[in-house]
């Protein structure tokens, strides 16, 4: 009885053994197998944007506004030739000199055969309460073309004149002076370029600016996913980003002067790890910029400058 069973039991194994090496045989002719692919090195860490949230936990969500957004597309704005003449008068620095090049060619196209120029330097006010509303300037010194004069100020502005008193041309350059800088990094460095850019999210991130937000997945670079706005302008966002803190304490801080109020940003870290930088902004007559609430940084004079020349953004 107890051998008529372990054959039962043996050849129950044998059957259920063979009908499923039949069916996988079977299966695997009738249907493909089923690939599983291997994450490449730089798949793409972008949320699919068919989803309802980027991050959706118990603890934090993120909605996806990409899936129903439409960018409302605005054609290029045209500004008339006349905002910017031709340049007729051209500064070239060397060797802590700038020199004068005067094109005749140019400067008849603005109906001055006789005509003589100046230069003078600006420079923002020295006068307390009119840091960041006045300029002072040097003397309007003459000069011809192939002038060489000492280079003292970064920016410069040019006057050509028929007779007397009717200008003729008007100029502005800002030349960058270079400075001799101590290097205390003991070894080379990657040179570091951070961009801030106004008005920008990752819905309109990836609709204006599709190759670089292909550059960004390809390296598994950070997209906006998560970056959260402290402020409605751009300058309490900059500033968080720049220092670290809000903007009631920066300006709080920044009360006792620039000096100590540098100490904030982080490229004061960077100088202490060697670095030498510099600070820039494309866009010179903003109302509400760093620099109102920052003392004496450069971009103020270039504003001002901007406003007493009635220009254009037009400083080359």
């Amino acid at each position: 009885m107890f051998v008529h069973r372990q054959r039962y039991l043996l050849w129950t194994l044998i059957v259920i053994s063979g009908t499923f090496v039949c069916y996988y045989n079977f299966n695997s002719k009738m249907f493909p197998k089923r690939i599983i692919f291997k994450r490449p090195r730089h798949f793409p860490l972008i949320i699919i944007d068919n989803k309802d949230y980027l991050l959706n936990t118990p603890g934090c969500q993120i909605p996806n506004y990409a899936k129903k957004y439409v960018y409302r597309k605005i054609g290029p704005k045209v500004f008339p030739d006349t905002v910017c003449g031709r340049r007729a008068v051209t500064v070239f620095e060397k060797n802590n000199s700038i020199t004068f090049k005067i094109d005749e060619k140019i400067m008849k196209t603005y109906y001055a055969k006789n005509f003589s120029c100046c230069y003078q330097f600006a420079t923002q006010s020295k006068i307390p309460g009119h840091e960041h509303d006045q300029l002072d300037y040097t003397n309007c010194s003459n000069f011809k073309n192939g002038t060489s004069v000492e280079f003292l100020e970064e920016i410069v502005t040019v006057t050509c004149r028929t007779g007397q008193s009717k200008i003729a041309y008007k100029d502005a350059y800002i030349i960058l002076k270079k400075r001799n800088i101590d290097k205390n990094a003991k070894a080379p460095k990657w040179n570091i370029l951070m961009l801030g850019l106004d008005t920008m999210s990752r819905v309109r991130f990836y609709d204006t600016l599709p190759i670089t937000a292909k550059y960004f997945r390809k390296y598994r670079w950070l997209d906006y996913r998560g970056y959260q706005k402290v402020g409605d302008n751009t300058l309490p966002n900059l500033m968080t980003v720049l220092t670290g803190l809000n903007i009631s304490t920066v300006v709080d801080k920044c009360r006792a002067g620039s000096l100590n109020c540098f100490n904030y940003f982080i490229w004061n870290k960077f100088k202490e790890a060697g670095y030498t930088t510099c600070y820039g902004e494309e866009s010179c007559v903003r109302e509400k910029s760093l620099h109102l609430h920052i003392y004496s940084i450069m971009p103020e004079v270039l504003q001002r400058l901007t406003k007493i020349m009635a220009f254009s953004d037009c400083f080359g």
